[in-house]
């Protein structure tokens, strides 16, 4: 994709093989007639090697594993969350049932010891089912959690977090069941106490009111550390469902990438592609077969050129893309072309330091132009208003580059540091860079040999 796969593109065209649209997008059309244009010149099309097409199929298979864990690694998520949400809703359970026991306890204190036998011996049974209830509730979460640990262990694709994530929350089930167990025992020999001896006495009532108050403690702990864990669990899943997706994703960007590779390809060391056209090969240095060294072609283009120089004046005036009136009077040659390049220092490409080499492109024409000395003309617009003018002669160019002229003031010569403009008739436009010009003020024109100033006599 880019400027060279347009640049293929419109020279597929050319040559009459359609790529379709010359979008600067190597699709299947570009495909389709690079692959036609290589068989009319009885040559193989370059098409995919054996390291490609196995790479190809190294990726897929990653891709496909990537999207199986995230899949995964999403269900996961989901389940920490419902996790997340049975963890409150058993920790307000069993927040709820030691509130409830915490007020029975502090209702016995309170009530008269006028309970019969019979509704004593109803008590115990009752504590003894609720007990009984409680711990098969509890094994038979431990039994899921160890499922669900089981099921994560043997998956091979499930990160360490995970595992981890299982184990913790087998520990708490186990935890719970032992808690259940316990608090099952102590009530049913508080309901077995209560049916021996009748109605608690007062000290007797205060212990269990104690207990009571200990086991809602103990309920609210607990469950702040099973919501705690079922939290951190939903986090280790969201960052290992995170790291999936960014897997995935860049596997995908992979693939596509090997995959736009499988098709019939244009090697880069079959194409030249040259900056403008039309342009004519003048000479081959290389065989088919041949190491690729040093010069291959060599082309030249059927543009003429003019070879021009620019005194040091007039040099900042003339820039690249200026249009240029070529003649020759006395020949009736006419013709005219723009400014291709100028040079940026002075003596270079064949002039002498107070020239600038410029290049003039000749714009096409029938008449013969080549071992003529041509005039050239760079036509400039004029001023928008009045602007103060010097002798071309009077401007120099400084050490630093800029130019400047010599200015008399009071009798003593001035340098003034200028920006030059237009130029016609010998007459350049100036604006002075710091001070200031006065029309009518003398300025120096040409140089003054030491040999003509009486002070060196």
């Amino acid at each position: 994709m880019g400027e060279d796969v347009h640049q293929l593109e419109a020279a597929l065209t050319r040559l009459g093989f359609d790529p379709g649209s010359a979008d600067g997008t190597y699709d299947q059309g570009t495909s389709t007639a690079v692959t036609r244009w290589y068989e009319s010149r009885g040559w193989e099309p370059f098409g995919p090697t054996r390291a490609q097409t196995a790479a190809v199929r190294s990726i897929e298979q990653a891709w496909e594993d990537a999207r199986k864990t995230e899949l995964a690694a999403t269900a996961a998520t989901a389940a920490a969350g419902l996790e997340v949400e049975a963890a409150r809703a058993s920790a307000e359970a069993g927040n709820s049932a030691a509130a409830a026991e915490l007020a029975a306890r502090r209702a016995d204190r309170r009530a008269p010891a006028t309970a019969s036998t019979k509704d004593r011996a109803l008590s115990m049974e009752a504590a003894k089912v609720q007990a009984e209830a409680a711990l098969e509730a509890a094994k038979a979460d431990v039994a899921a959690k160890i499922a669900e640990r089981a099921k994560i262990v043997l998956d091979p694709r499930q990160p360490k977090t995970a595992r981890e994530a299982a184990e913790a929350n087998l520990k708490l089930a186990q935890a719970a069941l032992e808690q259940v167990r316990v608090e099952g025992e102590l009530a049913i020999r508080r309901a077995q106490h209560e049916s021996g001896a009748g109605t608690l006495g007062v000290r007797s009532a205060d212990a269990a009111i104690k207990s009571a108050e200990a086991t809602v403690k103990s309920a609210t702990l607990a469950g702040k550390r099973a919501i705690r864990a079922a939290l951190d669990a939903r986090k280790i899943a969201e960052f290992g469902a995170k790291l999936a997706a960014r897997r995935g994703s860049r596997l995908s960007a992979k693939l596509e990438q090997a995959r736009s590779q499988l098709g019939i390809q244009v090697p880069v060391d079959e194409l030249v592609f040259l900056p403008a056209l039309p342009v004519r090969v003048e000479a081959i240095q290389a065989a088919v077969g041949d190491a690729a060294t040093g010069t291959l072609l060599s082309v030249t283009d059927n543009r003429l050129a003019i070879d021009a120089s620019l005194p040091l004046e007039t040099a900042p005036l003339v820039r690249p893309g200026m249009q240029v009136r070529i003649d020759e009077q006395a020949l009736g040659v006419t013709a005219t072309g723009f400014v291709k390049f100028v040079a940026d220092t002075p003596g270079t490409r064949g002039v002498d330091g107070f020239h600038f080499y410029f290049e003039v492109a000749v714009e096409a024409t029938t008449m013969k132009l080549e071992g003529f000395s041509l005039r050239l003309t760079i036509p400039i617009e004029s001023t928008a208003g009045e602007v103060i003018t010097v002798p071309a002669s009077a401007l120099s160019l400084s050490a630093d580059g800029t130019s400047r002229i010599r200015v008399e003031r009071g009798g003593a010569l001035e340098y003034v540091a200028v920006k030059p403009g237009l130029s016609a008739d010998g007459f350049v436009a100036v604006t002075p860079i710091a001070g200031a010009l006065k029309p009518g003020e003398l300025v120096v024109v040409g140089v003054e040999h030491p040999s003509d100033n009486p002070s060196n006599n």
